[in-house]
């Protein structure tokens, strides 16, 4: 990562274009031969072989985060995160995203650009690039993200694909994010065991009950083949 002088206080100091400057510089991908990227009107970039699959997610702070106890880093990995995971669950293979920000003049541009770098880390991976956006001046920071996979033509994964027998995986372990966000909101321990020592004190989670896990397979059920949540 290029690393400039020193940050400037606030995005009323440094002001809109100048924080793209920075955020192109910083975290911007690389522009190949016939592309362009960040700084123009739009982005350009060559029709890729096969389907072209987006995707956006929209974070308003007090609504889907709360920067007291959420790191700027944090809320920038899961906000492209999620959305790779919508690219994941069509079977695209990522390709580029964008960013849209809102945000208070008064937001320092150490926090704004750790909201970027932690974009930046979870695009690493897969190799996402972004390549372009929009800032401006809002009452809260509102983060949108639109991201661009593509797929072979008759290989997108969809819901209504779903068929009887088919088995459904999900990633990670359900119930973890929603003790994380108790936990969170409860304070930020002081060191990293400090996580282990207060999940464990919590009471185990319970199994749902048939009527609860069956409401978690409403859009496969919608085509007639009804899914059925277990949690051991």
């Amino acid at each position: 990562m290029k690393r400039g002088g020193p940050s400037p206080g606030s995005l009323r100091d440094i002001g809109e274009f100048g924080f793209i400057d920075r955020v192109k510089r910083r975290f911007g991908g690389p522009v190949r031969a016939g592309e362009i990227g960040i700084g123009d009107d739009a982005a350009v970039l060559p029709s890729p072989a096969g389907k072209v699959v987006l995707s956006t997610d929209l974070l308003v702070e007090g609504t889907h985060f709360d920067l007291r106890y959420f790191l700027p880093e944090e809320l920038g990995w899961r906000a492209l995160s999620a959305n790779l995971s919508d690219l994941a669950a069509m079977g695209a293979s990522p390709v580029c995203y964008l960013v849209a920000l809102a945000a208070p003049p008064h937001a320092t541009v150490k926090l704004l650009e750790g909201i970027f770098r932690g974009m930046a880390r979870a695009a690493r991976p897969s190799g996402i690039r972004l390549m372009g956006g929009d800032t401006c001046l809002g009452e809260k920071i509102v983060l949108s993200i639109t991201v661009m996979g593509k797929v072979r033509a008759g290989r997108a994964i969809t819901r209504t694909g779903a068929k009887p027998g088919d088995i459904l995986f999900v990633t990670g372990e359900p119930g973890w994010s929603r003790l994380g966000l108790r936990l969170l909101s409860g304070g930020r321990p002081r060191k990293p065991s400090g996580w282990m020592d207060r999940s464990l004190r919590r009471p185990a989670s319970r199994p749902l009950p048939p009527a609860c896990a069956r409401r978690n397979g409403r859009y496969p059920e919608r085509e007639g083949v009804p899914a059925i949540a277990g949690v051991p």
